[in-house]
């Protein structure tokens, strides 16, 4: 059965190659493929919106916009006053992927060696996470500025900055509380012998 239906499609192949080809003429216009360049493109559209008046006000939304995320940042997510404190542990010591040579192609690290900071570098200070807008956290940092870096995790940071008369810094994204693992705020980083203490704990009034 098999052998008779691949007999009738080969015949049926030959038929159709047996089968005069007719040209049916061209319908429609026809046109080359071509890609238009995007560079191009945008400064096309650059263009016409400058000749439209609209750059320099899309320029100046942008600068607003930007303005206002310097000044109040996105609150960073998943995070509430401590109610429960809590300490724990953090090893900084990092394992390296890959040969960190000098700029005369020394080898100065090994892949596979592992590197603890803390073994050369001993900061002087440790590092404060409050809320900006919680005024008793504010007062707390504000007396133990000398000990810690302060950093926002909301609030306004130029505003707070200003109030307490120190540098303050946000963690954008929550990238460093996510980082040591830190869940309820005000929570404080110091150095521990190799490794770092994280405190977790409540501002008394």
């Amino acid at each position: 059965m098999a052998f008779v239906l691949m007999l009738l499609m080969a015949t049926s192949v030959v038929e159709a190659a047996k089968s005069p080809v007719k040209d049916h003429g061209v319908f429609g216009t026809l046109f080359d493929i071509a890609e238009e360049d995007i560079i191009e493109a945008l400064k096309g559209k650059l263009q016409k919106l400058k000749q439209l008046g609209k750059l320099e006000e899309i320029e100046t939304s942008l600068k607003d916009r930007a303005k206002i995320r310097l000044e109040s940042p996105y609150p960073v997510q998943g995070l509430k006053p401590t109610q429960e404190e809590r300490i724990f542990l953090h090893d900084p010591t990092l394992l390296v992927e890959a040969d960190i040579k000098d700029h005369n192609e020394q080898v100065v690290a090994k892949k596979g060696q592992k590197l603890n900071p803390l073994h050369s570098l001993k900061p002087s200070q440790g590092l404060l996470f409050i809320d900006g807008e919680d005024e008793e956290q504010k007062q707390w940092a504000k007396v133990h500025a000398d000990r810690f870096i302060i950093i926002l995790i909301n609030g306004k940071p130029l505003e707070v900055e200003q109030e307490l008369k120190v540098p303050v810094y946000f963690d954008q994204g929550g990238f460093l509380c996510q980082h040591y693992h830190i869940h309820q705020i005000p929570a404080r980083i110091e150095v521990a012998g190799e490794v770092l203490k994280v405190t977790e704990f409540k501002v008394k009034p």
